[in-house]
């Protein structure tokens, strides 16, 4: 669940009196999303009624009417009217949002889902997971960074060190890691491809990261996916053991 506190943290920037929704706007928006979920909200109508102390109390009242998974969406949603655009305390609460239930993400298509399903793997491996959860959350907030690529560099590199035992930087992996896969019965053609694969990771890490900084954001996405796609090769055949 989203704890309640949260929900009454985000109602609080949301509907703040200077700078946040409009009552009216408030209601609209709820409205809107008590269709599309098909929920029954306490506050439905603008003006309130009376009693009500506040526009924050009604939008948290209102969000509690809704699954996690749900208010999720809703609030994320609400980060990006146009509005808040540059408001700081938008921007950490979505950041928040985003740090302290990405279990709640819905995925819009089967990477996010894999990505989701891979986070879960790795709560088995949390210095991993950590530097796999700042990438995401770089990459979530647009945040297309030399540091984003490292972070992704080391939850693979760190993943390495855990499975393999060893203290190991990537470069120097390739015979541990051929040994890995040949001891959990990988095909030669498949370890041979992983090998590869893992090689020209590294030559991009090198030429592109390293040195220039030049990744585009399209190209981040994609070593984001390739990254996931390894590590859960590697996890799924360490957690068979």
């Amino acid at each position: 669940m989203i704890d309640n506190s949260f929900i009454g943290y985000a109602a609080d920037i949301l509907g703040d009196t200077d700078n946040g929704l409009r009552g009216s706007e408030i209601i609209r928006y709820c409205n809107e999303y008590a269709v599309q979920y098909k929920k029954q909200i306490t506050y439905s109508k603008y003006p309130f009624p009376k009693g009500v102390p506040n526009k924050r109390t009604v939008l948290a009242e209102n969000l509690r009417a809704f699954e996690p998974f749900q208010q999720f969406s809703i609030i994320k949603d609400l980060c990006t009217k146009p509005q808040f655009a540059g408001n700081g305390k938008i921007q950490e609460l979505s950041v928040k949002l985003s740090s302290q239930y990405a279990q709640f993400s819905e995925g819009s298509g089967t990477v996010n889902e894999i990505i989701q399903e891979t986070k879960h793997w790795l709560d088995k491996y949390p210095d991993v997971l950590k530097h796999y959860q700042a990438a995401l959350q770089k990459r979530e907030h647009n945040i297309y960074s030399r540091n984003l690529l490292d972070d992704l560099r080391l939850s693979l590199e760190v993943l390495m060190k855990e499975i393999f035992n060893n203290d190991k930087s990537l470069e120097n992996q390739t015979k541990d890691l051929g040994q890995f896969l040949k001891n959990n019965g990988i095909s030669v053609p498949i370890r041979n491809l992983y090998s590869t694969v893992i090689g020209k990771y590294k030559d991009y890490q090198n030429n592109n990261v390293k040195h220039n900084d030049s990744s585009q954001a399209i190209e981040v996405n994609f070593l984001i996916e390739l990254t996931t796609v390894l590590m859960r090769f590697l996890v799924q055949l360490d957690l068979e053991k």
